[in-house]
């Protein structure tokens, strides 16, 4: 249907995020704080391009809008058919950190470092399509509404291990709780060798994974689109139109 146009949307978008923190030092360690409040909402207006198929069908059915007819359509014709979409989307996160580092205790090679940190955070998003897309109506197009909150945990601990003269190896964990997804927990190893100052040799192994997304986590059921027919035709050319053929 090239005349109904192409399909557009505009978006406006709002988004505010606070963040407040603190660091300081005591004695050879230094230490960093800080909380975090975002939201953001975003509103999707469909103004041109969409069709409805059940509108698409009942002006098939009638003869009054020719599937094939490509500018031949009048403005009446493609108003029939058409339609306006909205969907509306608005997501909320809270969080806090903490973290220290500094010198452990003194080595034959030089100084064993650590690093230490705990995260939380609090998240939350919703996802609604406009209603004709849930109920299929617009074709090619399906969309799910998706709705989602989790409480999320962690702890980090890093340890910088000298090892002779220009080598050092990193030792590393983290350890992750969802509470919609459950924990895991991550080791990490690497090291770095400077045999001369114009050449550094750095190699690693950790293990990672990445959690589901709210909106995979929460969506919800899915419907197939509804696909006109052109029973006009087939009656004219005698073809039963519930007929698989």
């Amino acid at each position: 249907p090239i005349d109904v146009g192409a399909r557009r949307w505009d978006i406006e978008t709002d988004n505010s995020r606070l963040l407040a923190g603190l660091r300081g030092n005591a004695g050879d360690w230094e230490w960093e704080t800080a909380v975090q409040k975002a939201r953001s909402e975003s509103t999707q207006n469909g103004t041109q391009g969409w069709l409805r198929s059940d509108k698409l069908q009942t002006a098939i059915n009638n003869n009054t809008y020719r599937v094939f007819g490509g500018v031949l359509n009048g403005q009446d014709a493609v108003d029939s058919v058409s339609t306006h979409v909205v969907r509306q989307g608005e997501s909320h996160l809270t969080s806090w950190d903490a973290s220290i580092s500094g010198p452990l205790m003194e080595m034959g090679n030089g100084t064993l470092s650590m690093a230490a940190g705990v995260e939380w955070r609090e998240e939350d998003a919703i996802d609604t399509p406009d209603q004709q897309f849930i109920d299929g109506l617009i074709p090619g197009t399906e969309a799910i509404s998706a709705q989602g909150d989790r409480d999320q945990k962690a702890a980090y601990v890093e340890f910088a291990v000298p090892l002779w003269e220009r080598a050092e190896m990193q030792l590393a964990g983290r350890y992750d709780n969802y509470s919609d997804f459950g924990s895991t927990f991550n080791p990490k190893v690497g090291l770095r060798w400077q045999p001369i100052d114009e050449l550094t040799l750095r190699g690693s192994w950790g293990t990672g994974f990445r959690a589901p997304s709210l909106a995979q986590i929460g969506l919800g059921p899915s419907q197939e689109s509804q696909f006109a027919k052109d029973s006009y035709l087939c009656i004219d050319q005698g073809i039963d139109p519930s007929s698989s053929a």
